[in-house]
């Protein structure tokens, strides 16, 4: 629906999706774009979800996306939220996209957080004792017409578990730490 006067533009969209035929999927339950005459559009998202692959999903995605008024063109992304499902937000991704040259830079941060907050996604699966497992990471993109650039790392304390594939025994106590970098070009 969409409302249109001299004073400017209200519109939302609900339920938006889309897939593709490699697993990754996104859907998103509402996009407000308001728009007030002569000023520059903000953008409100709320109930996203991203799944780059069936179990890995960022879901409860909201925040905005609005134009930086220091510097016109430039919008300023500021989004939040958890995994599969699970309620409270868990990450926060921030950063900025200038339509016009078709750049963008994102900063995405998970601070650390105790995995018994994931507790109905672990409660089957071969992670035990969670409760004072703990995890963080932080992941940088820049993107432009040539292609993307991307670096990350992430840190997981304190992990238990228990699978007669990994040992006869729970394994408990282990430290896992990881770094990533690369980049991506169109040519």
């Amino acid at each position: 629906d969409a409302t249109w006067t001299p004073d400017g533009l209200v519109a939302h969209a609900r339920g938006i999706t889309a897939t593709t035929t490699a697993a990754p999927r996104a859907s998103l339950a509402s996009l407000e774009v308001r728009k007030a005459a002569g000023a520059a559009p903000i953008f409100t998202l709320d109930g996203g979800e991203l799944a780059l692959w069936p179990k890995l999903a960022l879901s409860g995605i909201g925040g905005k996306v609005v134009d930086d008024p220091a510097n016109p063109g430039h919008y300023v992304i500021d989004l939040a939220g958890g995994y599969g499902g699970v309620p409270g937000t868990l990450w926060t991704a921030k950063g900025e996209l200038v339509p016009g040259a078709m750049t963008a830079s994102l900063d995405l941060e998970a601070a650390k957080f105790q995995l018994e907050r994931l507790a109905p996604i672990l409660e089957h699966s071969a992670v035990v004792d969670y409760q004072s497992t703990s995890v963080d990471t932080a992941f940088h993109i820049d993107a432009d017409p040539a292609g993307a650039r991307f670096s990350g790392q992430f840190h997981l304390r304190g992990l238990n578990v228990g699978h007669p594939y990994i040992a006869d025994k729970e394994v408990h106590d282990l430290d896992l730490s990881g770094q990533i970098a690369g980049s991506y070009t169109r040519d």
